[in-house]
């Protein structure tokens, strides 16, 4: 019988400590060191991985060869670039509830009708992954995806060499455990060597394979940070709990680069992606109100409108509140205090709420000049001229600076039907003078004012 051993171990970094520490020298985090033991009761799983590879010649290798697999959605498949790759791992991290068995489930049921699909819930029964699967419509005529309830690694892999799947999806890797090691699921130990162990098995029998994530209170995915390492790409769905559209963004992807996002609704039948976000976060009808206002917001390769309003009143307190959903709140306090000083606004007596709609979130400088015209519309109480989009950061002295991508915001604010388009002196409009929108460039702030004014007045 080996000898047992034991190791203080950190539970979010995986720094090894011989003895009991209470801050974490390595990521500074309190409270994190727990004993693990560490001792094997055998070794690696024989996976008949080959051991006579050797060098080839770059010029040799043939790309035809990396093949990739369509998933049910194209918008999921410009994420990975261009589908699945053959052989690939693949972690899906989101907060419970988000809907990372619901996309799973419907992944399954696409590929089912060319492949077989082994589903493994490590967290449910069959019978509940059944009951997801009639609400999602999930049929499975051709009797291809399989449902296995289980979290010993052993036993999987035992089960995946009999049927030989194509397609392996594992729900969750922190549920998982291999008996070879005796500390509890989900502990660093624990989701390190299974995340090692389900790597070889798809590598070896070319397998494609996602793997579920959770994620700890900070929103980073749970377990040591070299499990995202070991994978080829990590996805992170994101969404709030209170709307019902969901992000999926690639943060890591050895197959295809990583600005690229997806933007999808849940529906009672799943969930469905969205070609054109702007449709989620504007005004269907783009009346203009006072303290209403329109800008760009760029995530990854999409280029979205996103709709900002303020509210300005007189504040009961002697000390007057400030308030901003999805929007950066220092940034906020920042251009109050450029209004203050550069425009001559007096905000000392007045709440101000701030809001970017639709539960988006964005710290974007480009929304500076939207989230100051906002202000100004509302404490006037003017509304914009109809269809007009503000795109520009704002500097401590009041100038209209230039952001990144402004041909791709412009480009999406005339496709949308933006009749006036507000943007930096730098800006190069030659390129769209052929356009129905009229551009106008600003310098700073205080003829950004102007404009606004002269809008409204007929000048």
């Amino acid at each position: 019988m080996p000898k047992v051993t034991s190791s203080w171990i950190c539970q979010e970094c995986g720094y090894t400590s011989p003895a009991y520490i209470g801050k974490c020298p390595e990521c500074k985090a309190w409270g994190t060191i727990s004993e693990e033991i560490t001792s094997k009761k055998s070794d690696k799983l024989n996976l008949g991985i080959a051991t006579n590879n050797s060098f080839h010649a770059l010029s040799d290798l043939d790309l035809s060869e990396v093949k990739r697999i369509k998933s049910y959605d194209s918008e999921l498949d410009d994420i990975l670039g261009g589908g699945f790759v053959l052989g690939s791992l693949i972690l899906l991290a989101g907060e419970p509830g988000i809907g990372k068995s619901t996309i799973l489930l419907q992944i399954a049921n696409g590929l089912s009708n060319t492949m077989k699909v082994a589903y493994v819930t490590a967290e449910e029964s069959t019978y509940q992954v059944k009951l997801r699967a009639q609400r999602l419509n999930v049929k499975d005529d051709k009797q291809n995806l399989l449902l296995l309830a289980e979290n010993n690694l052993e036993v999987i892999f035992s089960l995946i060499e009999q049927e030989k799947p194509d397609f392996l999806i594992l729900d969750s890797i922190q549920a998982i455990y291999d008996p070879s090691l005796e500390s509890s699921n989900g502990s660093v130990g624990q989701v390190k060597e299974c995340a090692n162990k389900i790597l070889r098995l798809c590598k070896d029998k070319h397998i494609t394979t996602v793997i579920v994530g959770h994620v700890n209170k900070e929103g980073l995915i749970a377990g040591p940070k070299v499990l995202e390492h070991i994978v080829d790409t990590v996805l992170y769905f994101e969404g709030e709990k209170f709307h019902n559209f969901r992000i999926i963004r690639a943060t890591k992807n050895r197959f295809g680069c990583t600005d690229e996002t997806a933007f999808f609704e849940m529906k009672d039948n799943g969930l469905e992606s969205i070609a054109n976000p702007s449709s989620l976060f504007i005004s269907r009808n783009l009346v203009t109100v006072p303290g209403s206002t329109f800008t760009t917001i760029v995530d990854g390769s999409k280029t979205i409108i996103a709709e900002v309003q303020a509210l300005v009143g007189g504040s009961g307190y002697s000390t007057p509140r400030r308030t901003s959903n999805g929007l950066d709140f220092n940034r906020v306090l920042q251009i109050i205090a450029i209004l203050e000083r550069r425009a001559g606004y007096n905000f000392s007596k007045q709440d101000i709420f701030v809001n970017l709609v639709g539960g988006l979130a964005s710290s974007e400088p480009a929304l500076d000049l939207s989230i100051a015209m906002s202000i100004i519309s509302c404490v006037q109480d003017v509304p914009p001229s109809k269809k007009t989009a503000y795109i520009g950061e704002i500097g401590l002295t009041g100038e209209i600076r230039q952001v990144t991508k402004i041909e791709s915001r412009i480009k999406e604010c005339i496709k949308l039907g933006f009749e006036r388009i507000i943007v930096p002196k730098e800006t190069d409009i030659q390129k769209f003078k052929k356009s129905n929108s009229e551009l106008i460039y600003i310098n700073n702030i205080a003829e950004a004012i102007s404009k606004h004014q002269q809008s409204n007045t007929g000048v």
